[in-house]
């Protein structure tokens, strides 16, 4: 139970996946995959607008997004969410669109996975 990952892709690492990651006490490592603060969120009143929540997520944060993501562009929705992130976190830009592939973003999570809540033993 002390190595438990909140893993949001796309719509999961958007809105609901931000507030679930900021108010949940038992995540101790967080990845978020193709998301961001959508254009939707400016319309939400503030007690379920993700803005405010994403500076409250306290594990380490990941956020892996393709540069030419046309779902979350980059300079409009990923980076100011990874902005509001609170440190420790992790900006790895992938070259894709929306959802990086499988053979780019597995090396990457499962490094951040190893390196925030230790290796996977393996018993013999």
């Amino acid at each position: 139970m002390e190595r438990i990952a909140f893993i949001g892709s796309s719509w999961g690492s958007t809105n609901a996946g931000i507030i679930i990651a900021a108010i949940e006490p038992w995540y101790r490592s967080v990845a978020f995959l193709a998301g961001g603060i959508s254009r939707s969120a400016t319309k939400m009143l503030p007690e379920v607008n993700p803005v405010n929540f994403a500076s409250h997520i306290k594990p380490p944060k990941l956020l892996l997004n393709g540069k030419y993501d046309e779902a979350f562009p980059p300079e409009t929705e990923a980076l100011p969410f990874y902005n509001l992130l609170s440190p420790p976190k992790q900006l790895s830009p992938v070259e894709s669109g929306h959802a990086p592939p499988l053979e780019k973003r597995v090396p990457i999570v499962n490094k951040w996975l190893d390196e925030t809540l230790g290796p996977v033993q393996f018993e013999n």
